[in-house]
């Protein structure tokens, strides 16, 4: 079997999602989607150094429905809540795998150790949204990205 390679993509712009995660776009299904199906998207979020703070950083209540998301965190740590009730913290090594389904509500911030502790050295993860067998597909919060 021959594989054919189709380019190389890449994304030097970037753009914040929430407070607490510049990510860069590595493909979107507007872009790539005949090529990448049943993935939707790739962001990536690089090194970035964060001061202490007590403050909540990330991005709040989100909606995302017909898709999976999948967080893979590097560096730092992440805190996860949903409307389904499910929530925790994933850390470096960790896969979060949500399934929206009909219809999930969720946010994301640093964890509160991680915030406040004078070692907050970065965040370091990708988002990938990958879509369900139905063929439906909608975007919100994260995945709009």
């Amino acid at each position: 079997m021959t594989k054919q390679i189709l380019g190389r993509y890449g994304n030097n712009r970037g753009h914040w999602v929430g407070d607490g995660f510049p990510v860069r776009s590595l493909f979107s299904y507007n872009s790539l989607g005949g090529h990448v199906s049943p993935f939707l998207l790739l962001d990536y979020a690089g090194p970035q150094y964060f001061e202490p703070t007590t403050d909540r950083r990330g991005v709040g209540q989100h909606p995302h429905r017909g898709f999976e998301t999948v967080t893979i965190v590097y560096d730092g740590e992440v805190e996860h809540r949903d409307s389904a009730g499910n929530g925790g913290v994933i850390g470096p090594g960790d896969v979060q795998w949500m399934t929206a389904a009909g219809g999930i509500i969720h946010e994301e911030y640093h964890s509160p150790a991680e915030d406040e502790t004078d070692n907050v050295a970065a965040f370091s993860g990708g988002v990938c949204g990958v879509q369900h067998g139905d063929g439906v597909s909608a975007g919100g919060g994260y995945a709009a990205s």
